[in-house]
C-alpha cells in the first residue's frame, strides 16, 4: 500500500486529521457582503487569483530529493508517472508545492478525477465514454499557487503572510525562469472590485476566482483565509410570494419564493445590488400588490449548486427582474 503524506516525509501515518488549508464559498463566509457587512476577519485589501477547473495537488520533495503528488485527503494520486518523470528532471528543492492539475487533453473534471484518482484500479483506457484517459493522463500539469516547507507543513502552520510564501516561491528554481507555473495574484481593494474580478474569471472559461487574505497558512482553516466565487446556477424564476424581515430588517424584503422544479417552491433572499433602500422600496410595492410588485414577475436567480441528491439549491439568491423574459425556466 502506497504511503499516505505523513508517512512520506518521515511522520507517523496519524500525525494529525486536518492536512490541507481548505477553501470555502465567499457567500457563506460572507452572507451580507451585499449590504458591505463582512466577517469580522475579512478586509480589504485582499488578494484575487485565478480558480483553475482542476483537482487540488500537492507535490511533496522530501530532503532526499523524493517527489510525488498528493491529493486534499493525503492519498498518492496515480497515474501520474509523466508528470512526476518531468519534475524529476528539474532542480526542486525541499517542500510541499500546492497547486491545481490538470491536462492539456480535454477532459472534463469528473474525467480528469477519474484517471488520477488514488483508488483507482483499473487501467486507463484510450476510449472511455469517449474520453482517451491514457492522454488525459499522459498531458498532466500544475499550475501552483502556494509553497510551505516540510517544517511549517508538520507543524500545521506557516505563519508567513501569503504574499512572503509567494514570493518565496517565485525566487525557486525552475519558477524564477518560469518552467513552473505560479499564478499571479492581484490587489483587490474593495467588494465591487472584487465581484468584477470573479465575473472576469469565469468569463474567461475559468472555474471562478480564490480571495485570500495577506494571512499564515493554517491547515485547519476552511474560513475567511481563503475564499473562493466560482460557476454557479443561474435561472430565471417567477417569483410567487415574499417574506418581511425582522427586527431592524422589519419592511424590508427577506426573502422572495419562486416555482421552481418538480412543483417545488425555492426561498431566496437578496443578492447583488439589493441594498436596503431597494429592499425595503420592493417590500412596499409587494405589499401594495402594484404594478411594480416582485410577485408575478421573472427573477434571475443564482445559486452556488445544485445537490445532487434532492436537487436543492444551495444559498440561492434572486437578483435583477428580468423584464426580457416571457417564461420562467420552470
Amino acid at each position: 500500500m502506497a504511503k499516505n503524506i505523513f508517512e512520506f516525509v518521515g511522520l507517523p501515518a496519524d500525525h494529525r486529521k486536518k492536512i490541507f488549508m481548505a477553501v470555502k464559498h465567499f457567500d457563506d463566509v460572507n452572507p451580507k457582503a451585499d449590504l458591505d457587512i463582512f466577517h469580522k476577519k475579512v478586509s480589504f485589501p485582499m488578494f484575487g487569483q485565478v480558480k483553475r477547473d482542476g483537482c487540488f495537488a500537492a507535490l511533496v520533495v522530501t530532503l532526499y530529493g523524493e517527489i510525488a503528488i498528493y491529493n486534499r485527503t493525503g492519498k498518492v494520486n496515480t497515474n501520474t508517472g509523466c508528470l512526476l518523470a518531468t519534475y524529476n528532471e528539474l532542480t526542486l528543492r525541499p517542500g510541499i508545492y500546492l497547486g491545481e492539475i490538470l491536462s492539456s487533453h480535454p477532459c472534463s473534471l469528473e474525467e480528469l478525477s477519474g484517471a488520477i484518482s488514488p483508488n483507482r484500479k483499473a487501467a486507463l483506457s484510450t476510449d472511455k465514454d469517449g474520453c482517451n484517459q491514457v492522454a488525459v493522463a499522459a498531458c498532466l500539469y500544475i499550475d501552483f499557487f502556494d509553497h510551505i516547507s516540510l517544517g511549517e507543513f508538520e507543524r500545521g502552520r506557516a505563519e508567513r503572510p501569503y504574499s512572503e510564501r509567494h514570493a518565496h516561491c517565485k525566487s525557486l528554481p525552475s519558477f524564477n525562469d518560469d518552467t513552473l507555473t505560479l499564478l499571479p495574484y492581484f490587489t483587490i481593494n474593495g467588494y465591487t472590485q472584487l465581484i468584477e474580478f470573479a465575473d472576469a474569471m469565469i468569463e474567461m472559461g475559468q472555474e471562478g476566482a480564490v480571495f485570500k487574505q495577506d494571512v499564515e497558512w493554517l491547515c485547519t482553516a476552511k474560513d475567511w483565509h481563503q475564499m473562493k466565487i466560482v460557476r454557479g446556477i443561474h435561472l430565471d424564476l417567477l417569483c410567487v410570494g415574499f417574506e418581511d424581515g425582522s427586527g431592524k430588517d422589519e419592511g424590508h424584503i427577506s426573502n422572495l419564493m419562486f416555482n421552481y422544479e418538480d412543483g417545488k417552491i425555492v426561498k431566496c433572499s437578496p443578492g447583488r445590488g439589493w441594498k436596503y433602500p431597494a429592499r425595503k422600496e420592493l417590500f412596499e410595492h409587494a405589499v401594495a400588490n402594484d404594478d411594480e410588485s416582485p410577485v408575478g414577475k421573472i427573477y434571475h436567480v443564482a445559486a452556488l449548486q445544485k445537490s445532487s441528491k434532492n436537487g436543492v439549491l444551495r444559498l440561492p439568491k434572486f437578483r435583477e427582474r428580468r423584464d426580457d423574459k416571457d417564461e420562467p425556466d420552470f
